[in-house]
């Protein structure tokens, strides 16, 4: 009989027995790569059956045959493997160890083609779990790390990982989580030396060993102490500047609407079309110019972490439902016709409300801006118990619009990005919104992520796990 892992089966336990008869079959006859090809899909399907523990431990099987056949390719496959087992499993401590044994089992064999892909397949799944970034800045000393590498070795290669976050998520703009990351590499450098220090004095035979491991962690450290020190110093001038910018604009811009306001009135009677065009487009600019250095100033407090303290009770329709009262002139300018699909009774949370009910704006006002007249805005609420009172949010806001090409799925929540779809009425965009949600997104460990399935308009989710109220 073939084992099946397209599909789960009913005769489960008949599938395992089949896999490993034949795993077993190629262990007799030495045929290693087949027999860890096999443990490799009977973990995958016990897995895909919710025998998470089974195909953690097979996993770990294959993973210790791989090692002692030195078959460090595979066993490098096996690591990551598992690591998507735990981060399916929400258990982030155990999975980043697992990528971090991958990467050192890829870099003992010199395979620098596999270690790129791990370490930008570890980038990608920090961008899509933002707790993620949690578990790395607040109890990275919980990451469980194997015998594969020594623990000089690991948070060196945990380090590596951590900078080469930092460096993407600056890029995007995403300074604060950039800052944070740089800041933790010194006291996880520290950390490690405190360990190597604690084996050098169980282990003397190892001694010179452990200190050549020693200087060169101080070596890294100093270097690293010195790049946090130019990162800090050019963010805090960029910051002030743009703080100094937005002070500085604000009063004669809106000075400027002022005028332009005054001056449309005072020239009304003229019943001149050039002047008509002239006032209302200088009325137009100045709105828009006024926006834009309004987003400047609130992506700055944003990244600051300064946008809201307190976790609070709130309805969540409500919440939601306020929202969409502060949009129905948007929606009616356009004739769009609204929906609200809600799964979840009227329950009350614990959340940051204001930072939810911005998320939620902002979705809402890019669905309608990028919608054509006539059309329709649909918002669905669902929910998932994850643990008691306890509850897994998904937001959804679907349009008709022309969605967002595959290529450019990547550009989502970026500081100033403007993608190739326009706004179906030429509606002023600044390409700030979405960067904000997306980091207020992150502060209350969310996720904002788009349905890449649909083929017409675009639906984009908003998950979030938060309290459930009970009375």
């Amino acid at each position: 009989m073939t084992p099946q892992t397209s599909y789960i089966r009913s005769d489960f336990s008949q599938s395992v027995t089949d896999f490993l008869t034949q795993c077993n079959h190629y262990l007799e006859r030495k045929e290693y790569y087949k027999a860890l090809s096999i443990l490799s899909r009977l973990s995958l399907f016990q897995f895909q059956n919710n025998q998470n523990q089974d195909a953690i431990d097979t996993s770990k099987r294959a993973q210790d045959l791989a090692i002692e056949q030195n078959l460090l390719k595979e066993a490098s496959f096996l690591s990551l493997q598992e690591a998507d087992f735990h981060i399916g499993l929400y258990s982030y401590s155990y999975s980043i160890g697992k990528y971090i044994d991958a990467i050192a089992l890829a870099k003992k064999i010199t395979d620098s083609e596999s270690e790129i892909r791990i370490v930008h397949r570890f980038f990608d799944l920090y961008s899509k779990h933002s707790s993620l970034h949690g578990v790395l800045c607040n109890s990275y000393k919980s990451v469980v790390f194997s015998s594969y590498v020594s623990q000089a070795n690991f948070f060196e290669i945990f380090c590596q990982l951590l900078l080469f976050i930092a460096k993407k998520t600056s890029k995007a703009g995403l300074h604060k989580y950039s800052t944070e990351l740089y800041d933790l590499l010194p006291k996880i450098l520290q950390h490690c030396s405190s360990l190597v220090m604690q084996v050098s004095s169980r282990n003397s035979g190892n001694t010179l060993s452990n200190t050549d491991e020693l200087n060169d962690l101080q070596e890294k450290l100093d270097s690293l102490n010195f790049e946090i020190l130019q990162i800090r110093e050019t963010l805090e001038v960029k910051n002030s500047y743009i703080r100094a910018s937005i002070h500085d604009l604000t009063n004669p811009l809106q000075n400027i609407r002022m005028f332009s306001e005054l001056m449309q009135q005072m020239l009304s009677d003229f019943d001149n079309p050039d002047i008509v065009e002239l006032t209302d487009a200088l009325k137009k600019s100045t709105k828009e110019v006024l926006h834009i250095v309004s987003q400047m100033g609130l992506f700055n407090i944003v990244e600051r972490n300064s946008y809201e303290s307190s976790f609070i009770e709130v309805k969540l329709p409500l919440l939601l439902q306020n929202e969409v009262n502060k949009l129905k002139d948007l929606m009616s300018s356009k004739n769009i016709s609204f929906r609200f699909m809600q799964e979840t009774p009227n329950i009350s949370i614990r959340t940051k409300p204001k930072s939810v009910g911005y998320i939620f704006s902002e979705l809402l006002v890019n669905a309608i801006k990028f919608s054509p007249p006539n059309s329709i805005v649909a918002v669905n609420i669902q929910s998932k118990q994850v643990q008691k009172n306890l509850l897994l949010l998904r937001i959804s806001v679907r349009d008709q619009g022309p969605g967002i090409k595959l290529e450019e799925l990547n550009k989502i929540g970026i500081p100033f990005t403007k993608l190739s779809s326009k706004p179906t009425n030429n509606e002023p965009s600044a390409g700030l919104g979405l960067a904000i949600a997306t980091m207020l997104s992150n502060q209350i460990t969310g996720r904002i992520h788009i349905d890449q399935r649909q083929t017409i308009g675009l639906t984009i989710h908003f998950d979030i796990t938060v309290e459930q109220i009970t009375t």
